[in-house]
């Protein structure tokens, strides 16, 4: 089944004798515009359902035509030499700007913001401020460079020009604050591309400059690679080359979900790449990571039919195909419902990375659980990543993303401290230097998450017992090998299992290693095991005793069992003789009809009012009475002892 799947076609009048068609990717935009914009201007986006129409006054062909990023300024070039805006409020009323060099041609302009406007001339770059209320445009600075052609990114505003038609040589520039810098040289050496082999692109946050390596020319021309250069901190590296193509023909490039997918129209196919999945290290260049396609090839569908790659479908970043004969318009969207790959590990850093990969993640989690031929160190490598995902966003989340100050990070070294080029150990989650810490998980499993939908699950479902304790046990040590302290609901099944399959000593085991940490709700577990496995008790009493906190609840447990001895035990080692209740012990030690034990409580406490209060009386807000009158009963009456009475 096809992995991508095209969205309800976006329709519009297609070009004909009297409409042309532009799109603007900046703002993602189709216009049908007819007889020059003088019968109308139809303007729709995939985005939403507002469709933006005008009329304008025709003053011949139009080159290009773009909305401001605020959609309130219509800009329209018509000639090689100018460009013409118009207030969308009063179209009848024009301004224009001509190229401020002499005999310059504009190959293009971008809208940088809503009232800045860039021109790329054969000349060079020109930056213009435009003041819509006034309808005036002020030249602000230019660079002087040969411009044979260019591209742009319109999230970063990044800029890639050429001298050359064919050209070894590109110049990639930033245009910030009315500036336009230079940022680095691309050297292609004996390699010459053409402007279809070179886009901008954005994937995981990050700006990457494209390059089509193609063997031969024309209608003979292969695709054999793809260099990927990633532009950050003002520098251009090649951090990525994606292999494994050999397309002939037609190829066109999108980004989804952060894949870079690379549709090969001879073939009908489409190659999947994700840039955080591990490849290998360059021949040449180590810190150059080779890719080849993260998944099997697949196909375009629509309806869940695949569709063939029509030679009339324009390519548009990140993810628009626009049909400009027949007037449709599409996205092109990730169908992970049919994701195959050769192994669960790399299926699991796939879903990791996709935005609706949770589902997905937890079926596959499941299933592996589940099927015994997926190895223990198989599933645990599943957890690791998990996990490592788990931790960066919550290190992200609490500010902690700088990895030199996160012990979080350090910990699970799940990627790159520095965002330098440079080759760190290989990680568990596959993460590649291009990308910096700050970069965050698309799929977050918390341990409910996994708990409900795998082990819980799995239980109900029948799955052998041994298989799901042995798997929880890999789950277990993930978490605590990368610092996360495990949820009670984790122990509690833990335990259970080993009960169901009478592992007492493996529990012994688990709870002497803290393997099993300590917790009152545990000991309490432990306690209601006593009569299965003898030990838990002592066990659970341990584990309270370490807790420090639970000295309440070992008291209870010891008035339960009619140890009144060891209850006041641990009163004294915890210096609760002055506070704790005399009416609870000298309930307990009524129930126990042991005449001395009640004898030496009652004198335990009798003692604690005579140093308190300087009598042994009680007072009548403890609501002793009963266990006072029956003292009096038991000794008084029968051996003349001194009378113990009520205040």
């Amino acid at each position: 089944m096809g992995l991508l799947e095209l969205s309800r076609p976006v329709q519009f009048e297609p070009v004909g004798q009297v409409t042309t068609v532009f799109f603007d990717d900046k703002n993602q935009q189709v216009f049908s515009v007819r007889s020059g914009g003088a019968t109308g201007v139809v303007i729709k986006s995939p985005h939403h359902t507002s469709v933006i129409t005008y009329r304008m006054e025709d003053h011949g062909p139009i080159i290009s035509i773009k909305l401001s990023p605020n959609l309130s300024v219509l800009s329209v070039q018509r000639s090689k030499q100018s460009v013409e805006f118009l207030n969308v409020t009063n179209l009848e009323s024009e301004y224009s700007q001509a190229a401020r060099a002499k005999n310059s041609v504009i190959l293009g302009f971008v809208w940088t913001s809503n009232t800045e406007v860039v021109f790329i001339t054969d000349h060079g770059i020109e930056i213009y401020s435009i003041s819509p209320e006034k309808k005036t445009i002020k030249y602000v600075r230019s660079s002087s460079v040969t411009i044979a052609w260019y591209c742009y990114s319109p999230v970063n505003h990044y800029l890639v020009t050429s001298s050359k038609v064919d050209t070894s040589q590109l110049q990639v520039w930033a245009i910030r604050n009315s500036t336009a810098y230079k940022l680095g040289m691309v050297e292609l050496d004996t390699i010459l591309v053409k402007d279809k082999d070179v886009s901008l692109m954005n994937v995981y946050n990050q700006t990457f400059l494209r390059v089509n390596i193609n063997q031969g020319d024309g209608e003979i021309a292969v695709l054999k690679e793809i260099q990927l250069y990633c532009v950050l901190n003002d520098q251009v590296t090649l951090t990525h080359v994606l292999t494994s193509l050999d397309c002939p023909g037609p190829v066109g490039l999108h980004t989804v979900d952060n894949l870079v997918l690379v549709h090969s129209q001879t073939e009908a196919r489409s190659r999947l790449y994700d840039l955080k999945l591990p490849g290998t290290p360059h021949q040449e260049n180590c810190s150059v990571s080779v890719l080849s396609p993260s998944l099997s090839l697949t196909t375009i569908t629509n309806e869940g039919t695949p569709v063939p790659y029509s030679p009339a479908w324009v390519v548009f970043l990140p993810n628009i195909l626009v049909d400009a004969r027949k007037g449709h318009m599409w996205t092109l969207n990730l169908k992970l419902g049919s994701v195959l790959a050769p192994d669960p590990l790399t299926l699991t850093k796939f879903f990791l990375n996709r935005e609706a990969g949770k589902v997905p993640l937890l079926k596959l989690l499941k299933s592996s659980l589940q099927s015994t031929s997926t190895e223990l160190s198989t599933l645990c490598d599943m957890f690791t990543c998990v996990v490592a995902a788990y931790n960066l966003h919550q290190n992200i989340a609490s500010g902690g993303a700088d990895g030199n100050s996160s012990s979080a990070t350090k910990r699970t070294r799940t990627l790159s401290t520095s965002t330098s080029f440079t080759v760190p150990p290989q990680t568990s989650t596959g993460s590649n230097p291009a990308f910096p810490d700050s970069v965050p998980p698309a799929v977050v499993l918390d341990q409910a998450d996994i708990f409900t939908n795998v082990f819980s699950s799995s239980s109900q479902e029948g799955v052998a017992v041994t298989r799901l304790q042995s798997v929880l046990v890999e789950y277990l040590l993930c978490l605590l090998q990368q610092g996360v302290t495990p949820r009670q609901f984790i122990y509690e099944l833990l335990i259970n299992l080993c009960v169901k399959t009478e592992q007492f000593y493996q529990l012994h085991q688990y709870l002497q290693y803290h393997v099993i940490g300590d917790s009152k709700p545990v000991a309490c577990l432990l306690l209601s095991l006593e009569s299965a496995y003898k030990p838990a008790r002592q066990l659970a009493l341990d584990m309270m005793t370490r807790l420090g906190t639970a000295t309440e609840e070992m008291i209870e447990i010891f008035l339960a069992e009619g140890k009144l001895v060891s209850a006041l035990s641990l009163v004294k080692a915890n210096g609760l003789v002055d506070t704790v209740s005399a009416r609870k012990f000298l309930e307990a030690a009524e129930k126990t009809e042991d005449r001395m034990l009640f004898f030496n409580v009652f004198s335990f406490f009798e003692e604690r009012n005579l140093r308190l209060r300087g009598s042994g009386n009680f007072s009548r807000g403890e609501q002793c009475d009963p266990y006072v009158k029956k003292f009096k009963e038991m000794f008084l009456e029968t051996k003349r002892t001194p009378a113990a009475g009520q205040a």
